[in-house]
């Protein structure tokens, strides 16, 4: 057995970023629930979802509302979607590759173009699947100049209050003559893990739209947000190098794991204004407002780690003593400003949109009063949001093809959505290529069919702090993810 005092650990201090404790809460579990996505709906998915200025179906109810008031008919709707996500992680320069993919109920519902004797009112009920939260990372590589261990307790560095992981794992020991931790564990490791995430958001929509002057529509949605998350992560140090051998007693470490998972039930409320008009035959203008979503979070949180020595020794730590942890909150997302203009020039509709979102304004709270230090925690997220966040502009544009004499359209779009973090580059940016196929069958039921691929650059940290001397230090991949997303939609219309 190891000759190092065994301490109780009260609680796990958060020093690894992506490691959750009971604050953890990050800028990120916020940005996704308003990041922009591919939508509902395949005829506006086909077209680059520039739809604000279009929006006469069903999936108007999401892009605008006011749209709805050009249909003609009564509309039932449902659409199914599949997104394949597949992301190339590196490493300290070893690549790993990593795919998933999630089927859901894209869309259902109903649209009735109420009987009026002058204009239009029509109202729609029904569901959308409005973002998906499907991902995944593989990684793994020879880390030659730090671990994990020392972000948990650095090599010389003055003794916490509390003990540390390292400490109750036995990978270091706190010396109370000089007041320092002692681990000299801290590189030579091949570090790997696999992170999944899943869920998404759903929206149940009330909406409608009259016409309140000839060819001017206002529309406005009400939505309640229903959804979840989940959060895997493992993670683990090896020494296949044997640097810490037996020799090395009491520091000859084998392993080293992490494991935690996330559990995050969402609900909320939003609006949406709309405006649409036909200032001149074949031109269509359209404007929408989206309200801040107001959700609240309910998060179940555990994990566990563990190490292992070259004699045979074995020690692991979960909080809680192994039960999960359960935090409650607020995230208000900012407002969202939309444009579209969009041509019918013969058989052609050419669209495009705008939309600006300040995410300084993302904001967090408290849904119940836990401590001063937990609203203390959620203040300094808001200040993050408003000193690393920043205004984003996503652009969208598509064009139709409509061959009426064969009832088939076909459809072609473009995506750009900015990271809105300021340090963030193109290379982030999120790009979309779109194309889409519609068939209508006497005028009454309806095929549409599309197809986005998607590209961008980004990275995760798998830990970070400092050393003794306060310099700080981190470990990163460096990754590229390619998305394939498919939605068939079918439309039935009288």
């Amino acid at each position: 057995m190891k000759t190092f005092t065994k301490k109780a650990v009260l609680s796990l201090v958060l020093l690894v970023a992506g490691t959750r404790t009971s604050q953890a809460q990050y800028l990120d579990d916020g940005l996704r629930l308003g990041a922009p996505s591919t939508g509902v709906g395949a005829r506006s998915l086909g077209m680059g979802t520039a739809y604000t200025s279009l929006s006469n179906d069903y999936s108007g109810m999401y892009w605008n509302p006011a749209g709805l008031g050009l249909m003609q008919t009564n509309e039932f709707s449902i659409g199914l979607s599949n997104l394949s996500y597949n992301n190339t992680g590196t490493y300290y320069g070893n690549q790993s590759n990593s795919t998933n993919s999630v089927t859901s109920l894209n869309s259902a519902g109903f649209v009735y173009n109420v009987p009026t004797s002058r204009g239009s009112l029509v109202i729609g009920l029904g569901y959308g699947r409005t973002n998906e939260f499907t991902t995944g990372l593989n990684f793994s590589g020879f880390n030659p100049s730090s671990s994990i261990i020392q972000s948990w307790a650095p090599d010389g560095a003055v003794l916490t209050p509390d003990p540390t992981i390292a400490e109750y794992l036995l990978l270091a020991y706190a010396d109370t003559l000089t007041g320092r931790f002692v681990s000299p564990i801290g590189d030579s490791l091949t570090q790997s893990g696999k992170i999944t995430e899943g869920g998404g958001l759903n929206n149940w929509s009330f909406a409608g739209s009259v016409e309140a002057a000839r060819n001017v529509y206002l529309g406005l949605s009400l939505n309640y947000i229903a959804g979840s998350y989940k959060f895997n992560r493992k993670y683990y140090e090896d020494d296949y190098n044997n640097i810490y051998s037996t020799a090395r007693y009491p520091y000859d470490v084998s392993s080293v794991s992490y494991a935690e998972d996330v559990n995050t039930d969402i609900s909320g409320f939003s609006m949406k204004f709309g405006f649409l008009a036909n200032p001149t035959p074949g031109i269509r203008l359209g404007l929408t407002v989206k309200t801040p979503s107001w959700i609240t979070q309910h998060e179940t949180f555990s994990s566990v780690a563990t190490s292992s020595f070259k004699n045979g020794d074995n020690y692991s730590y979960a909080p809680n003593n192994g039960g999960p942890s359960t935090n409650d909150y607020s995230v208000a997302t900012p407002w969202v400003f939309s444009g579209g203009l969009s041509f019918d020039l013969w058989i052609f509709t050419v669209a495009g949109d705008i939309d600006y979102t300040d995410w300084t304004q993302l904001e967090y709270s408290s849904a119940y009063y836990y401590s001063s230090d937990f609203e203390n925690y959620l203040n300094e997220l808001n200040q993050q949001a408003k000193d690393y966040l920043r205004p984003t502009a996503n652009l969208r544009g598509g064009a139709e093809i409509n061959l009426r004499e064969i009832g088939t359209s076909l459809r072609g779009g473009f995506m750009y959505f900015p990271s809105p973090y300021q340090f963030d580059t193109n290379l982030n940016a999120q790009k979309y290529l779109t194309a889409g196929l519609g068939v209508l069958f006497d005028g009454a039921v309806a095929l549409d069919f599309a197809y986005a691929y998607g590209w961008w650059e980004t990275s995760h940290v798998m830990y970070s702090g400092y050393d003794q001397n306060d310099a700080y230090f981190s470990s990163s991949t460096s990754e590229k993810v390619f998305t394939h997303n498919v939605i068939a939609t079918f439309t039935y219309r009288f």
